[in-house]
């Protein structure tokens, strides 16, 4: 009986002990699986503004890779030495800088690894190249906006622009040369500090027919924009923003490059760099065309319903 007894809890035991493994089996195969990971993509943010998080949520729905997100802080360079060595202990397959500011930083402390920047304008003024830089366009070209205004305007001939020459003097000397190929003439009046921009809105009275905005920090600030749209709004004069938050703000149109593709355009890019197809050719990205209804009304301009279709938001 003792022995009967003594076999028959041996037993149980075993059972309890194939039971544990068989229910650990279980858990492990109902866990959700871990993500496999080829590459890593170390992703470097200048800063949290709403472009740019369009672009980086852009990139992270297209990529399959593993992305460890860094944002910088501050102006000096050293500030960020932090976030150099720790993204060196990471050893990435590839950067992507997002804004200038983290390009430079990429370039020239973590030029070791291929770098895909995007987000810049004008990288050749500030030589983003190199044998393994890589760049995402996102210029819309004077020519391509010129185009647009003529529809909207179609007794176009003058268009004013305000520029400082040492922020954006070389896409000025561009645009000239674009709008004489329309058939334009643009109206330049150059100023060097913000308080020289009233005096040289006031001199585009009467010689232009619409006001062509450049990505320029000297003219464009919170002081003088209520000034510029007001001028505007009194002379009736169309305004096309260099980006739709200004559309938003009262300028008539924009012409700009669609943030999320330009992400989805750099997802693409590491994925042939990573896979040995690199070659830094410029990529087609799609744009996006904002209205502003308010102000049209406001300065008496009917828009084509076309370009009313072809708009991808219109504020009203």
């Amino acid at each position: 009986m003792r022995r009967s007894s003594t076999r028959h809890g041996s037993m149980g035991f075993g059972n309890l002990k194939n039971s544990v493994w068989l229910l650990g089996i279980l858990v492990l195969l109902s866990l959700p699986a871990q993500p496999i990971y080829a590459f890593t993509v170390v992703l470097i943010k200048s800063q949290g503004l709403a472009p740019y998080d369009r672009a980086v949520e852009g990139f992270k729905r297209t990529t399959s890779d593993r992305v460890i997100e860094f944002t910088l802080i501050g102006e000096d360079a050293a500030e960020n030495d932090p976030a150099v060595n720790k993204i060196d202990r990471i050893r990435p397959d590839a950067i992507l800088a997002v804004g200038l500011k983290a390009a430079r930083l990429a370039k020239s402390k973590l030029a070791h690894y291929p770098i895909v920047y995007a987000m810049v304008i004008n990288p050749e003024k500030y030589r983003l190249n190199g044998r393994r830089i890589y760049g995402v366009p996102m210029e819309v070209s004077p020519s391509q906006q010129f185009k647009l205004l003529k529809r909207v305007i179609p007794g176009l001939h003058n268009i004013g622009v305000l520029y400082d020459p040492k922020i954006s003097g070389e896409m000025v000397v561009n645009a000239v040369t674009a709008a004489r190929d329309l058939g334009l003439s643009l109206e330049t009046e150059a100023v060097r500090t913000a308080r020289e921009v009233p005096n040289a809105v006031r001199q585009m009275k009467g010689k232009v027919d619409a006001i062509w905005m450049v990505p320029d920090s000297t003219v464009y600030s919170e002081e003088s924009l209520p000034f510029i749209f007001t001028f505007a709004f009194e002379e009736g004069l169309p305004f096309m923003a260099s980006s739709e938050s200004f559309v938003e703000a009262g300028a008539l149109l924009s012409l700009s490059p669609d943030y999320e593709d330009i992400g989805r355009q750099a997802s693409l890019k590491i994925d042939d760099i990573l896979s040995g197809r690199v070659q830094n050719l410029k990529q087609t990205i799609r744009y996006r065309l904002v209205l502003n209804l308010r102000t049209a009304k406001k300065i008496h301009l009917k828009i084509p319903r076309e370009l009313l279709n072809e708009s991808s938001e219109v504020y009203q």
